[in-house]
């Protein structure tokens, strides 16, 4: 594990608007880690994909979970480009290929479970990945 965070999860795209549509299963994940004190990792890639599936009028459900305390948002920088070009170089051609690397590269890297709706698509990049399949 690179960092010494307690545990978590790694919300990809689906479970971003997921939220912000408030479906239960990824509201009951992202309110568990809270309560429990753990961190709700979502990598920016993530968001802005998702971001553009979210209508202006759940745009402040999508708030609300990004301002909750326990949630990380990472961005794709000089450190964490070098994971995430690795998982890309890995499988070229791969559909959303940088989001979906830089969800392996996160989730795989801290050891936390990565709640998502393409759980195979992302075990191809990375069979290490803990997928928890949206419902």
């Amino acid at each position: 594990m690179t960092e010494s965070w307690r545990g978590g999860v790694v919300f990809d795209r689906a479970a971003i608007i997921d939220w912000a549509f408030q479906k239960p299963y990824s509201l009951a994940v992202g309110f568990a880690v809270v309560k429990v004190g753990d961190t709700l990792v979502v990598p920016a890639t993530a968001l802005a994909e998702a971001r553009a599936h979210v209508p202006p009028d759940r745009l402040d459900v999508l708030e609300v979970l990004l301002d909750l305390p326990n949630t990380m948002i990472v961005a794709l920088d000089r450190a964490s480009h070098v994971p995430v070009a690795g998982v890309l170089a890995g499988s070229p051609g791969t559909v959303d290929a940088l989001s979906s690397a830089h969800v392996v590269a996160e989730s795989v890297g801290r050891e936390f479970p990565c709640l998502t709706d393409r759980g195979p698509q992302l075990q191809g990049l990375d069979p290490r990945i803990i997928v928890d399949e949206l419902p």
